[in-house]
Order: structure tokens, then sequence, then C-alpha cells
């Protein structure tokens, strides 16, 4: 939809997480990234529907009523939500770098990670910094209602929160390292990047081959295992990860096996990634790129950005409907729910060839 182009736009402009291991994942050269949102949190007060997991791929909408299937948060979690918080309001993510960068919590170093990623990506995208002065400049005018929400949302987003990274800090062998040393402590999220990271590099080197990728038996194992881990930064990787839904023979999830709307499929991951402890505030930049670039100001949250601003009723509540689909799932095993349970080729199929008639 319209209002989903900020956080498209506010993905190339920050490179968050998503960015760093977008490359190959819709296109081998460079990939255009899905939107990197958040959802909210069990404590934000977030209605779910409390549809089976059989209606959850249904065509009919269902009410949406409070949950009763979100658990409480583990100590684990409960600290990944503080950082998740840290990180987003960050101004200088060079200090929180040092700060993390040789702590033995496995959180804090995954952390320490997600800021060279971020700033390495931003490096490379400094010219997008310019699209959102534009931005302000063309869109917002003093006479905007929203003009002052607005205005200190772009004085956000305009923030260098990179500066005094030295180049070789930001270099793929810098990063790949820091994520490294975080999986070595345990830390869920940081193996999820290393697994994303690999698939892609095979999916680019079956690209330049022409060729498509299926996804082996230790790729599914790597991806349910971040799943499992209920960690909020590992679930929303599995969200933002473009080509894992790309199916050449289309996705085909819950029981009756249909064919989501990849929209509300997305989104729904990305709600329970924050009912697992990401932070999915105000504050979030996200949501802050909504407001500047969009005038969809005052959301306390992306499930209030999503019913307010972002979708029809009907995909708001499918939204909610795939969530307690994917919820289910997971407590289950049921891997085969969410497209999960068997290898599966990515991409789209090639187009056949077209057959040259003989000449009479």
């Amino acid at each position: 939809m319209k209002k989903l182009l900020p956080f498209l736009v506010i993905g190339s402009v920050l490179g968050l997480t998503l960015w760093w291991f977008v490359d190959g994942e819709t296109n081998p050269e460079k990939a255009a990234a899905a939107a990197k949102s958040s959802a909210p949190s069990s404590t934000d007060g977030r209605s779910a529907v409390t549809a089976s997991a059989g209606a959850a791929t249904g065509p009919s909408v269902a009410t949406a009523t409070p949950s009763t299937n979100v658990a409480p948060l583990t100590p684990a979690q409960l600290e990944k939500r503080r950082l998740s918080a840290e990180f987003e309001k960050a101004t200088d993510l060079k200090a929180l770098y040092d700060k993390y960068a040789t702590s033995n919590d496995p959180a804090q170093r995954y952390y320490a990670a997600k800021a060279l990623m971020e700033c390495a990506e931003a490096q490379r995208q400094r010219g997008r910094v310019n699209f959102i002065q534009t931005a302000r400049d063309s869109r917002l005018s003093s006479t905007d209602p929203k003009f002052a929400q607005r205005n200190a949302a772009f004085d956000g987003l305009l923030v260098d929160r990179c500066q005094g990274f030295p180049a070789d800090q930001l270099t793929s062998s810098a990063i790949n390292l820091a994520l490294a040393e975080a999986a070595k402590l345990g830390d869920p999220a940081a193996r999820a990047a290393q697994a994303r990271s690999e698939i892609n590099s095979r999916i680019a080197a079956a690209a330049r081959q022409r060729q498509q990728y299926t996804l082996t038996e230790g790729d599914l194992t790597a991806i349910q295992d971040s799943i499992r881990s209920k960690d909020p930064d590992a679930i929303r990787q599995i969200a933002d990860f473009g080509t894992l839904w790309n199916r050449a023979d289309g996705l085909r999830v819950g029981p009756d096996q249909s064919g989501p709307s990849m929209q509300s499929w997305v989104s729904a991951w990305r709600m329970l990634a924050c009912d697992s402890g990401l932070d999915c505030g105000s504050e979030h930049r996200d949501l802050l790129a909504a407001c500047a670039l969009d005038g969809a100001c005052g959301a306390p949250n992306y499930q209030a950005y999503l019913q307010q601003f972002a979708q029809s009723p009907y995909h708001y509540q499918e939204t909610q409907r795939y969530q307690e689909l994917i919820r289910s799932a997971i407590e289950q095993g049921r891997w085969d729910w969410l497209g999960l349970g068997s290898t599966a080729t990515l991409g789209m199929r090639p187009p056949t060839a077209l057959q040259t008639p003989p000449k009479k």
C-alpha cells in the first residue's frame, strides 16, 4: 500500500540490519529490500485475533479480540527489548558499539555488531540523506496541521548516527567477525544473521550461473532454530528475509496450504517479533519515517500504524489471523504450515522458452 512507502525509504536511508544481508534476496546484484518495521509488544496493549490456526488462512474476516496466547517475556527477551530501545534511540552508534564491543553478554555483542551493520550500509547510502532533506523541503509546509510532529521526525531522521567509525571497522570482514563472536557467545539473532548471509551468498552464486537456489535441509534447520529460539531480533530477520518467502511454485501456508497475502504475512511475523520482545514504541525510527515522509503521525506503535494508516480493515485483521497461525505452528512444530517443512526452490519460475514454429 502507498502508506508503506516510508518503510521502504527509511530502510535504504538508515541501512538497518535488513540491508546488510539483503543483497541477493530479490536481485542477486542488489536486492530491493522489504520494509523494515516493528510491531507492538504485548505490553503495548496489542489486540490479536483468537481465530484458530485453520481459520488463519481462510477468506473470512475474524473479529479482533485480546489475545490470551502471548506468553510473558523471559529475562533474555526483556534484555533484548531494553537493548532494542537503546539502539533505536541512539544518536551515536559508535559510542554504543564501544560500550558493548567487548561484552561477554551475547545480546550486547549482537547489538555492537548491528551498529557496524547499520553504519556500513549508511556509508554506502550517503546519497539517500539528500532524499530525506529534499522530501522535507518539498513535502513539509508550515501550514501543515502536523508540522511540529513531522518537523521533529525529520530532525530525528537526519541525525548522523554513524560519526566516528574508522573505515576498517565497517568492512565486511569486520562485521562478519563481530557477528561470529556474538554467535559464539550464543546469541540467536547473530546465528540467524549468519545463516541468512550464507543462504544469500549461495543464492547469488546460483544466480551468476543463471540458476535458481533450492533450500537445503541444513538451511531449513538453521531457519527453524532461529524461529524456535523466540528471540525477537532473530524472528524479525526471518520476517524481512524476502527471498525466503519468494517461491518458484508459490508459498503455501496453514493447514489448508493456501497462498497468503504477502503484505499481511510479513506484517504478522513483525508483530510476532514484538510480542517476543522487540521494542515497538512510538520512538522507533520506522515510525519516525512514517510520520516525517507521509504524515502518519501519532501512532503509539507499529500495530496502531497498520490499523490507522497502512492497512485496510480486512488486511489488518488478516495480519492478526496470520500471527495466530504462525504462533500455533511454532508451538506444534508444524513447519509445513509456515512453508518451512521441506526444501523449496526460491525465486520466480523462469519463463518458458517460446518455441519457434518450423518454416514451411
